[in-house]
């Protein structure tokens, strides 16, 4: 058998799609190599995105915090692992987090969790998230 990384025997594929499979190892299974559909992954991914985010269920859970826009950010009344930060309409959202550190910072866009431009401040206390358009969904300090 070819190893993974030989092109000739296993040529690259850019249209990946979500019922291509992954070969990989069962962790649960005495280590035994199985092949998993990608759209099992997503779900996987997703899963544990939504059991590490809290987002909030009802506006009433929701306090405006008294930066950004009008239409936000606000932050979450109880957050356990950080702040949560909702935003709508919006290509920036300035979040004051005051920690003084680089925070790890977590985007949300409708379900799905998306990779922007994220900016630190120089001294640490703010985080700037620029959109290439508006955008609606929330941001997660940790």
């Amino acid at each position: 058998m070819a190893k993974i990384s030989n092109q000739e025997a296993y040529p690259e594929d850019k249209q990946v799609a979500l019922e291509d499979y992954l070969i990989g190892t069962d962790s649960q299974d005495r280590k035994r190599t199985k092949t998993y559909p990608l759209s099992s992954v997503v779900e996987v991914i997703q899963d544990a995105i939504e059991e590490n985010l809290e987002m909030p269920k009802n506006t009433s859970d929701l306090v405006n915090d008294g930066n950004g826009t009008e239409a936000g950010p606000f932050a979450t009344i109880e957050d356990a692992r950080g702040k949560t930060y909702q935003f709508s309409n919006l290509k920036e959202v300035i979040v004051v987090h005051g920690k003084g550190v680089i925070v790890d910072v977590v985007v949300v866009v409708g379900v799905q969790q998306v990779f922007t431009s994220v900016e630190h401040s120089p001294d640490l206390n703010n985080v700037t998230v620029r959109f290439s358009k508006q955008e609606t969904g929330f941001i997660l300090i940790k």
